[in-house]
């Protein structure tokens, strides 16, 4: 596979003569060709004002941040310490078997593996938001099992409702596996990961995005390496693109799938103005850099 890297050039604040509705002292940031109009004046930061001002609780700050948890650690802290092994003590009702029919993924082994071979800091933690039925998940955990320095170190927490999205309700209903009105995604999820034997390396966490960036972010939990692929509409991406850089650590990647939906695009060009990174794409995985010693505020 070619892995081929193409930089997006960064695009420099430009003036606008749009409305004023919320006064803020930052640059207004240009509108890109094809994208809809966003208020240049208004960022997640603005919408989610709670969510960021625990960055400045006395309490929270003197709390040590976590850059390395251990695979038991992590499902203790989640689940409970008193909590069985998820994975062997599931019941499986629903009678799930490994599924490899779900063909949609740009998140190969080799594209992530040379992603993070990118990495300036140690990998501990990879956080996934989006994983459906495991596709990617098993590819990221996979690499992350077959390298030495990763095997025994290294945990891929999946965020996600497995609840499916419009789409898969509309037009694909059959892959989300609808019984007694509700998808069981996540029971294939499970099944996927069991039989791909990566029960010691991925943990799902079952909840929306935003409310998983929450849950890092209370306990202080640091990944190196993020991959984004949840959101596919304009607006939806930039909010998590706000939300889940807070949380990687600095030296760690930004990395999402789908740069040629052009919503994802808009909305990574956009943030990538308001920060001064440049986007790399490796066909369509799309990832940006958050450097050790600079201030993105």
């Amino acid at each position: 596979m070619n892995t081929s890297r193409t930089t997006v050039p960064c695009l420099s604040p430009k003036r606008s003569s749009e409305n004023v509705f919320i006064p803020m002292k930052r640059p207004l940031l240009k509108q890109h060709k094809g994208c809809l109009p966003y208020d240049p004046h208004m960022k997640a930061k603005d919408l989610f004002q709670e969510y960021f001002q625990i960055l400045k609780n006395p309490q929270w700050i003197a709390r040590r941040p976590i850059y390395s948890i251990s695979f038991n650690q992590l499902h203790s802290l989640l689940y409970g310490s008193n909590t069985k092994n998820i994975y062997k003590s599931w019941p499986n009702y629903h009678k799930k078997h490994f599924n490899r029919s779900y063909p949609y993924t740009s998140m190969t082994r080799l594209v992530f593996k040379s992603i993070a071979q990118e990495l300036s800091i140690p990998l501990h933690l990879v956080v996934e938001i989006g994983s459906f039925i495991g596709k990617s998940s098993s590819n990221i955990g996979r690499v992350i099992q077959n390298n030495p320095a990763w095997a025994d170190k290294t945990v891929l927490l999946c965020i996600d409702t497995w609840l499916g999205s419009v789409e898969h309700w509309i037009q694909e209903r059959p892959l989300i596996g609808i019984e007694f009105g509700r998808p069981t995604i996540y029971e294939q999820f499970l099944a996927n990961m069991i039989e791909a034997e990566l029960t010691n390396t991925v943990l799902p966490l079952s909840t929306p995005s935003l409310v998983g960036a929450q849950i890092l972010l209370r306990y202080k939990l640091f990944p190196q390496i993020i991959f984004l692929d949840s959101a596919h509409l304009q607006g939806e991406t930039l909010v998590e693109l706000e939300l889940y850089w807070e949380l990687l650590q600095p030296g760690g990647i930004l990395v999402g799938d789908d740069w040629k939906w052009i919503a994802v695009q808009c909305d990574l060009l956009r943030f990538a103005d308001s920060v001064g990174v440049k986007p790399n794409v490796i066909k369509n995985i799309w990832y940006i850099k958050k450097e050790i010693d600079r201030d993105y505020d």
